[in-house]
């Protein structure tokens, strides 16, 4: 095996090494820390020495960025000799590796002038900082996980029908069940809060005059955490109608499921719009007066992640719905050159999820404590499960598995997801209202969990 990729290795020119020394250079002098004040990004919440691989992850992506426009560039050339059917499939194609370079290149200046002090964020000093900055660090990561996939070639002719699906299955129930975790676990914070002033009340009652301003939900037989479980069970089943739909073939079939999508997506929507205006002021007036509580460059990274996903996900549904089975398009062939730049945001985000790793398990209680093994396992299971630990792992994944196929065939050309105009324009709309009515939907499910009869 070791002298199949010793042939195989790619054989890299010199004017690819300077590019390489370049793009590190260049990484280096955005990561620098500037001369005077606090470092921004990972040097202010990480060690000094964090400024490496902030220097090589920013170097590489530089490279992955241009690798990004030289195929954008060939898809724009192959569109004119294309057929009608797959035109818009590599317009597509074309538009998304733009996008993504143009994302990249953008974050990497964005933290060069963050670094020199001649931009700075909205200030958080109305707010509770719980969790890291999206930008540019949890954006930057995203855009490159992004980046990297799309130059993976995800066929696996070795595997049956029967152990897709039930790969895939798999794969579906760990994403329900880790967002399931997230989505409770991140309002815990706020689950504290509503328990402090709640008892701030409860103990004076005459100096704050509001008597009996939260309800007892045992009383209530947890009325609020009831009705916050079957709108999370709504929101599950519109999911589970979208991806059944590109499986239904008949206009009546189709006509009879985004119908009843539309009904759940307008009751989610409402229920939503109530519980904010009415429900939340009834169990929770302080919490419901704190409002967003958000900075609006946070709200715009989380607008465009949902709009990414919409997308994403939209391409993949509309192209299971399109009938395009006829036509075998290949996208670009991903050039050596890729491989010089995901190397170094392998080891950048291998450092950084080491790091994180050992810092998680120096917090007091974690380490020190411990029963049982089962509770050792248990612990570091929990840890691993946060998105500031899954992102860098996916990352280190994602490059592995490019560097693994490069190295392994180098000749590969992934095949084009082929999708039609209409198709994908109507899934993309239907997992962009889901979305947008289905995350706030488990949002306040995951408040409510925490006023239910399992904790209460």
């Amino acid at each position: 095996m070791l002298d199949r990729l010793r042939k195989r290795a790619p054989s890299f020119s010199i004017g690819s090494l300077l590019l390489l020394t370049s793009a590190i250079a260049i990484g280096f002098a955005v990561s620098q820390s500037p001369s005077r004040g606090e470092p921004i990004g990972w040097s202010s919440i990480y060690p000094a020495d964090f400024r490496v691989p902030e220097g090589l992850a920013c170097g590489g992506s530089l490279l992955v960025a241009v690798e990004l426009l030289r195929q954008s560039w060939q898809l724009r050339q192959d569109l004119a000799s294309s057929v009608d059917q797959v035109r818009f499939s590599i317009l597509s194609a074309a538009v998304q590796r733009f996008a993504i370079a143009a994302a990249i290149f953008s974050l990497v200046l964005m933290r060069l002038l963050l670094n020199r002090k001649l931009i700075a964020l909205p200030d958080m000093e109305e707010f509770i900082h719980v969790y890291g900055d999206l930008w540019p660090d949890l954006m930057f990561e995203i855009v490159l996980i992004v980046a990297i996939r799309m130059m993976l070639d995800r066929r696996n002719t070795t595997q049956s029908i029967q152990t897709q699906w039930m790969l895939n299955s798999i794969v579906a129930f760990g994403i329900v069940g880790v967002l399931a975790h997230l989505v409770i676990d991140r309002n815990f914070v706020p689950y504290l809060v509503h328990v402090a002033v709640e008892q701030i009340e409860l103990h004076q009652p005459m100096k704050l005059q509001r008597l009996e301003v939260y309800p007892n939900h045992r009383v209530e037989e947890f009325w609020s955490f009831w009705q916050a479980t079957i709108a999370a069970g709504m929101a599950l089943l519109a999911v589970f109608i979208l991806i059944l739909a590109p499986n239904i073939k008949s206009t009546w079939g189709r006509c009879c499921v985004f119908s009843l999508l539309v009904t759940l997506v307008t009751g989610l929507a409402g229920y939503a719009k109530w519980f904010c205006s009415v429900e939340l002021p009834r169990i929770s007036p302080e919490m419901a007066s704190a409002g967003l509580a958000s900075r609006w460059v946070d709200r715009a990274a989380w607008a465009l992640i949902v709009l990414g996903i919409a997308i994403w996900i939209g391409n993949i549904s509309g192209a299971r719905a399109s009938d395009l089975s006829l036509w075998n398009t290949r996208l670009p062939k991903t050039s050596q050159l890729v491989i010089l730049g995901v190397v170094p945001i392998a080891l950048a985000s291998m450092w950084k999820w080491l790091w994180l790793l050992r810092e998680a398990l120096n917090v007091p209680g974690v380490l020190h404590g411990w029963g049982t093994l089962v509770d050792a396992i248990r612990s570091v299971g929990v840890i691993m499960l946060y998105p500031e630990m899954m992102i860098p792992l996916v990352l280190v994944v994602s490059t592995c598995t490019l560097i693994w196929q490069a190295l392994s065939d180098p000749n590969t050309s992934p095949p084009l997801v082929l999708v039609e105009g209409r198709q994908f324009a109507l899934y993309s709309v239907a997992w962009l209202a889901v979305l947008l009515v289905g995350i706030p939907t488990l949002a306040i499910f995951g408040f409510c969990y925490w006023l239910g009869p399992w904790i209460l």
